[in-house]
């Protein structure tokens, strides 16, 4: 009905791949990300198939397939906001008393075991109002609801909670994709889990800090440490699931050691003082 010339599918599934056919797109990049998987159904010859690089550089092979201006290695996605659609959040947390320096916090991710525990966040939340002055926006998809809430009583409940903190930390589960951008555009750090939203950070500029957990960051941590500084705990046997000459993972729901070491073990104190150091030497 609608005609399509071209599909891209960055990362694709059976079904995914099928669905271009289905609306007779004539020009195909259909990438599965798989080493050994080939590209079925795509009608352009994506490259650098079969090399371990990470997720983005993948994503960005689908685009290079088709052609066009050349995109270097290392060239990151940039997301851009118009200056009003900055403006209007700022001047709504303004009203709302969430004054500068914001630090953005993201609680979801794609599995509880890449979830850094609720405690941590709290503890930042109270550290960072306190030694700043400033403001916590914490952030979790709708789906994740239940995370929002769960962060807002652990502040609540915490050693050294302060009614005048409490008023300057909030959780929001009910942004939308673009309302998430024009939030965090408004934020100073953006601390979070290995998830979405940190993607959205780094793409607007915002400096990022990371706590990776299951999961090596070599396929989902491709930016520049810096401006993206990551915790990892390196080395730990349980991460078992990878492929061979794959870099560690572990796709595990539910932890089956005694504690989830890869999350539990990154202190509060370290990931606290990377988030104040971009206070001290500016993006």
């Amino acid at each position: 009905k609608h005609g399509f010339d071209c599909a891209v599918v960055f990362h694709a599934r059976p079904s995914t791949a099928t669905l271009p056919i289905a609306v007779c797109a004539t020009t195909r990049s259909i990438h599965f990300h798989g080493h050994k998987d080939k590209n079925r159904h795509s009608t352009v010859e994506i490259p650098g198939k079969g090399t371990v690089k990470p997720i983005v550089e993948r994503d960005m092979d689908t685009v290079r397939a088709l052609g066009g201006p050349k995109i270097p290695e290392g060239k990151m996605p940039t997301l851009y906001l118009s200056m009003p659609e900055i403006t209007t959040w700022r001047e709504r947390l303004d009203r709302l008393g969430f004054r500068a320096p914001i630090l953005g916090l993201g609680l979801g991710a794609s599995r509880p075991t890449k979830q850094w525990p609720m405690e941590s966040y709290a503890a930042i939340a109270h550290a960072w109002v306190k030694k700043t002055g400033g403001s916590v926006v914490a952030v979790a998809a709708p789906s994740e609801e239940e995370l929002g809430r769960s962060f807002l009583t652990t502040v609540q409940t915490s050693g050294g909670a302060e009614s005048s903190h409490l008023a300057r930390i909030t959780a929001d589960t009910s942004l939308s994709a673009r309302d998430l951008a024009r939030m965090l555009a408004n934020t100073r750090v953006f601390l979070g889990n290995d998830s979405g939203p940190r993607h959205v950070a780094a793409a607007l500029g915002i400096p990022t800090v990371t706590v990776f957990g299951p999961e090596d960051p070599f396929e989902w941590h491709p930016y520049e440490r810096k401006q993206h500084p990551r915790f990892f705990i390196e080395n730990l046997a349980c991460r078992r699931d990878a492929d061979h000459g794959m870099p560690p993972w572990c796709g595990l729901q539910v932890c089956d050691q005694p504690r989830l070491v890869c999350m539990r073990d990154t202190e509060v104190e370290p990931v606290l003082t990377t988030c104040l150091g971009f206070l001290e030497t500016g993006r």
